[in-house]
């Protein structure tokens, strides 16, 4: 695994007195530890979204790959995973980090390490540059578990909704188990073991419905990421769904307690035989409790 630092302005850097070459070593051993293979690259690119992306052309265009890097009114990408088959058709993945993101996972590696007691310019001791840094490499290991136990990889094209619905979501179910698995491997590796419901119930009573269908299923889904890194944290700690049925009846979520409480069972019955799914079986498991979720949100919203 090569760290290559396309750019990087840290301020804090100078105050951190971190070794790059002991930075890379630690990265180097916790992928070992992992057995991520497939990880050839991390690449921590300038902060500017242009410079983002023109570093994932740079570094990845080899794969031959089309990369949708977000970038429109909801937000900016920060991190990505890129995946593909080379030409030995054998899983290679790269990593890339935005140079905040970057700096925020050596705040918390100077932490980590108890190099210093003394807070830095304003920085907090944080374990939240862990967790974003843990995050992209929990989906890399995902990632090469399903390729490699179940010969899937998630597709590049982009879904007719109208017309490819069920590939959709049945696509859509394996990305939010990759959110799910991505945080267990997160919290399990910092220190931010936070279980606070508030992000989703926040957006469930803020978020204004939509009426077209893609921007319906949109919503589902940033609920069920929202929840998927919620029900990682409550899993990591064997918190069981009547933790959950009380928290979203404080949250005001009652009316989501049924599908949600489900879903919280079905995540956790899927990561203990991770290993073992019946794959065609388990995989569409995950896209119903989705579909219901969509089904659900437009029934209680038509109202």
């Amino acid at each position: 695994m090569e760290l290559v630092i396309d750019k990087l302005h840290c301020p804090q850097l100078e105050q951190l007195n971190l070794d790059m070459g002991m930075v890379e070593k630690v990265i180097q051993e916790i992928i070992q530890q992992l057995g991520l293979d497939s990880l050839k690259r991390i690449v921590v690119t300038g902060n500017e979204i242009n410079d983002y992306k023109a570093s994932i052309v740079q570094y990845a265009g080899h794969l031959s790959k089309h990369v949708n890097v977000t970038d429109n009114e909801a937000g900016q990408g920060f991190a990505v995973v890129i995946h593909a088959l080379n030409n030995q058709n054998e899983l290679e993945q790269i990593v890339f980090f935005r140079e905040g993101p970057f700096c925020a996972f050596l705040i918390s590696l100077f932490y980590s390490a108890n190099l210093g007691e003394e807070t830095l310019n304003g920085c907090p001791d944080t374990s939240i540059g862990m967790q974003y840094f843990m995050h992209e490499i929990g989906h890399a290991l995902d990632y090469q578990k399903m390729y490699t136990n179940y010969d899937y990889l998630p597709p590049d094209k982009i879904f007719n909704l109208a017309q490819e619905y069920d590939a959709f979501i049945y696509h859509e179910g394996l990305t939010i188990w990759s959110e799910y698995y991505a945080e267990r491997i997160a919290s399990a590796f910092s220190r931010n073991d936070e279980k606070d419901i508030s992000a989703l119930a926040d957006f469930i009573h803020e978020a204004t419905y939509p009426k077209k269908l893609n921007e319906q299923v949109a919503h589902s889904f940033r609920v069920a990421y929202n929840f998927a890194h919620y029900a990682a944290k409550c899993h990591l700690e064997n918190l069981n769904n009547e933790f959950l049925q009380k928290q979203l009846e404080n949250a005001g979520l009652e009316a989501y307690s049924p599908i949600l409480v489900s879903f919280y069972d079905l995540l956790a019955d899927l990561m203990d035989c991770y290993e073992n799914w019946d794959f065609p079986s388990d995989s569409k498991k995950l896209a119903a409790m989705f579909n219901r979720l969509i089904r659900f949100e437009r029934k209680i919203n038509s109202v």
